[in-house]
């Protein structure tokens, strides 16, 4: 089965990156540099077992070159399944929100109502986490082995729904519902935008940035108490279970933590927070179509330059250098704020 989650160390010796996994210490990769490891980790995951899409969970976390803050400096972690099931309510006439699903972005909108939600089946031991796709949204389900790992206080900053399997199943899993959520914000000095619905006017679930995919989280440090052993991340809608990353590095390493994936949250202070570029929803759709098309420009310009040509024949550079490299000069400019400015501000 491919998209396996794998719980990984590592460890630098000399110049070298040694990673490996914690289930069976033979897959390992040593490498110059942590990319390099990671992607020659990521080629043994698959020569060993046949998956071509392994997800690894590093404990500790990797260090992180660049600007941003690394990984092993935040605070906080989210947690979360690496699959999602398809869920349905089990009361058909009783939706699962407060508010309605809006025709003009599709959203479900409100407060989680009190009716189960059901899965086909559940996973098996070897996954601790499920997300439950339900009405466009994805909601976080835990097994009862993995709450049992965390504390009394961690487990009562939420509610915990018990989720009904159709087949039957000795496993139990929980909806994760929470009556609050800490959303996501914006860094200053970096390109984010997202839309709001002119219709419901709801906003987006997640903010978009460039190379946001690996970007950790930031929420502001004003909207949670330095005491708290646990929140809820995210959209009130899809609201992920938040644990201090120390705590996260203790349960990780656990049985009951497998198929469980993290991501690094950090908390900014009011000088770093800015907001985002908000666009109707019309016109996010316009400037996304129009990032696609400068994309495939922009991209095949990079493809065929000189820079790339000699890349492509050093045979110590990988495919995967190649594209960092090509999305390195891209994605800035391709960002929707941009894209906004050039083609549409002038003629507002």
């Amino acid at each position: 089965m491919e998209g396996q989650v794998y719980l990984c160390g590592w460890e630098r010796i000399g110049h070298r990156y040694r990673l490996w996994l914690r289930s069976n210490p033979r897959v390992q990769a040593h490498e110059m540099a942590l990319a390099a490891a990671e992607r020659s980790l990521w080629r043994s995951v698959e020569e060993r077992y046949g998956d071509g899409e392994p997800r690894f969970e590093f404990v500790p976390p990797l260090p992180r070159a660049g600007d941003e803050p690394c990984d092993s400096q935040a605070e906080w972690v989210t947690v979360s399944g690496a699959f999602e099931e398809n869920a349905y309510s089990i009361d058909r006439n009783v939706p699962i929100t407060t508010g309605r699903t809006c025709p003009a972005c599709h959203t479900i909108r409100g407060d989680r109502t009190d009716v189960r939600l059901g899965v086909e089946s559940f996973p098996p031991a070897k996954t601790n986490a499920i997300k439950l796709g339900l009405a466009g949204v994805a909601r976080s389900a835990f097994s009862e082995e993995f709450l049992a790992l965390l504390t009394t206080e961690e487990r009562s900053a939420f509610e915990w729904r018990l989720v009904h399997p159709f087949r039957t199943s000795r496993r139990k899993f929980f909806e994760l519902v929470s009556s609050t959520t800490v959303p996501p914000v914006a860094k200053a000095g970096a390109q984010f935008w997202t839309w709001q619905c002119p219709e419901c006017e709801g906003m987006a679930s997640q903010l978009w940035s460039p190379g946001y995919l690996n970007l950790p989280h930031f929420f502001s440090a004003a909207d949670v108490a330095r005491d708290v052993p646990a929140f809820a991340f995210g959209h009130r809608g899809e609201p992920e279970l938040c644990l201090r990353a120390n705590r996260w590095q203790e349960v990780a390493k656990q049985p009951a933590a497998r198929g469980i994936i993290s991501a690094p949250a950090i908390a900014l202070p009011n000088e770093l927070l800015a907001p985002p570029t908000v666009f109707p929803l019309p016109m996010f759709d316009r400037l996304s179509e129009l990032q696609s098309i400068e994309w495939e420009r922009l991209r095949d310009q990079w493809l065929e330059s000189a820079e790339v040509l000699a890349m492509k024949a050093d045979p110590e550079v990988t495919d995967d250098d190649v594209w960092e490299y090509v999305h390195a000069h891209v994605d800035e400019l391709i960002a929707l704020p941009r894209l906004y400015r050039e083609h549409f501000k002038a003629g507002d």
